[in-house]
């Protein structure tokens, strides 16, 4: 009789352990657990009703307020930003070469080579070349060298049930720019010969439009200091006070303003990197 007791005991407690642990458990990023039983599930939210409510009134949370979901039979997901997911990108061309297409007006040819480092940011490096270009009034000639650092300027995600986020490359951005120029130059009207080389660095703002995985139109403005000298090759006099305008860089007293029109082809496989992309 006991034996008969204790099983019946036993099988009670089983039925009531099962009860009490087959449910869903969402942990959110503030440490609160909900009890609940999932109903659905996309990329931007989860639908669930309170595991004990006779109700079964069915609420919405954001996914980007949860840390871990715990399904009842045990698998356990981390929850991670939707958008950061590799698996977007596998198709997207990691590299593109852009010319800059305003500044060849002035007289100067400028190559960027860019290459994405992830889905939030890319590395850029830049050859400047004065006197290859049009209207080089000026008569100048020298070299310029850039590297710059790209950061999105906003989530990858535009809108709300998109299908999928913008290319790669696409998007708005803020952009870090370290640069040294050094350039001949013949003053129009004037005989006198001079030399001018400056480093600068400043802070670029724009936005860059990829089309069918192929082909980068990019557009930007930008603040930028800069310190160097020129020299009155002619004369020998030396001035730390000057002003130029080169390609894409227009300055005066220490200060200049960059702004430009780039457009570029994609290539290279992004698939080599997906291992990489953490």
């Amino acid at each position: 009789m006991k034996i008969k007791s204790v099983l019946t005991a036993l099988c009670c407690f089983i039925v009531l352990g099962s009860g009490l642990f087959a449910q869903d458990v969402i942990r959110l990023n503030t440490g609160k657990k909900i009890n609940a039983k999932i109903l659905e599930i996309n990329d931007y939210e989860i639908k669930y009703h309170e595991y004990n409510d006779p109700n079964k009134l069915v609420f919405t949370i954001s996914r980007a307020l949860i840390k871990e979901i715990k399904f009842e039979y045990g698998k356990v997901i981390e929850q991670t930003e939707p958008g950061n997911d590799e698996g977007y990108y596998l198709n997207d061309h990691n590299s593109n070469v852009k010319i800059n297409f305003t500044a060849i007006a002035n007289a100067v040819t400028i190559l960027t080579y860019e290459r994405s480092l992830n889905m939030f940011s890319s590395f850029e490096g830049s050859v400047k070349i004065n006197g290859l270009g049009i209207n080089n009034n000026a008569k100048k000639d020298g070299f310029g060298l850039n590297v710059a650092y790209k950061i999105k300027a906003k989530s990858v995600f535009k809108n709300r049930g998109q299908y999928r986020p913008d290319h790669l490359l696409h998007g708005g951005y803020f952009r870090l720019n370290l640069g040294y120029n050094n350039v001949s130059s013949q003053l129009r009207f004037s005989n006198s010969n001079y030399n001018y080389n400056y480093v600068n660095f400043g802070l670029d703002w724009g936005k860059q439009w990829v089309l069918q995985n192929a082909i980068v139109i990019d557009l930007f403005i930008g603040y930028h200091y800069f310190g160097g000298s020129i020299k009155n090759v002619t004369s020998g006099d030396v001035r730390k006070d000057f002003e130029f305008t080169d390609g894409d860089l227009f300055g005066s007293d220490n200060t200049a303003l960059s702004i430009g029109l780039r457009f570029g082809v994609l290539f290279g496989k992004n698939q080599n990197n997906s291992g990489k992309r953490r």
